[in-house]
């Protein structure tokens, strides 16, 4: 009888073992071999879900920013079932996509690498802009749910994503200097400041 095998798990085994190597050794040291014996698998059983370098990193970066994206979505249902939301509770949706331990960093370095990539591969290019776009839409969900003024949302919402965005790469190269503690208040403070904004006027 032939092995079956899970698919699924196969993915996050080969993310994971991506993740690791990327990790300790570099982005560069990810290669279709190296995370192969990470992983435990042959080289062939990875070239089943794709067929080059680029290809490995595309595969790894869609599977993690769909794991992202899931995470995302629990926070914000959380807060939403609530009519006036705290602070906090928005920004801890933000924190899922800064890079405040290890397993969000490993996450980040991936993406990273995955925009780097995208300079000269169009399908990378297309999955690093369907993440900024995801990015966008988070920090104009957190706008929304601190109902800063309507004139002043998509200036807002701009202005955070810089944050966001500029918080994320300090903690993934300045780890000794840059702590998640720091980035987290700093992520809370701005929230806080625009829940403090007035008038208030959910943008629509």
């Amino acid at each position: 009888m032939p092995k079956i095998v899970d698919h699924e798990a196969r993915r996050g085994l080969i993310a994971a073992a991506f993740a690791d190597v990327a990790r300790r050794d570099g982005i560069a040291a990810a290669s279709v071999r190296t995370v192969a014996a990470e992983a435990g698998l042959s080289p062939g059983a990875l070239r089943h879900y794709f067929d080059s370098q680029a290809g490995l990193v595309r595969f790894v970066a869609e599977h993690l920013t769909s794991g992202v994206a899931v995470r995302v979505q629990d926070r914000m249902a959380l807060v939403e079932v609530t009519d006036r939301a705290d602070p906090v509770e928005i920004s801890g949706v933000l924190e899922e996509i800064v890079p405040l331990d290890e397993r969000r960093r490993a996450e980040f370095d991936v993406w990273h690498a995955m925009a780097v990539g995208a300079r000269s591969d169009p399908a990378l290019a297309a999955l690093s802009e369907d993440s900024w776009r995801s990015i966008r839409r988070v920090c104009r969900w957190v706008v929304e749910r601190t109902e800063v003024s309507t004139s002043d949302a998509e200036a807002a919402v701009v202005d955070l994503h810089a944050l966001v965005d500029g918080l994320a790469l300090q903690l993934s190269l300045y780890p000794a200097l840059v702590t998640p503690e720091e980035a987290r208040s700093v992520l809370r403070r701005r929230v806080g400041s625009l829940a403090d904004t007035t008038p208030r006027s959910r943008p629509r």
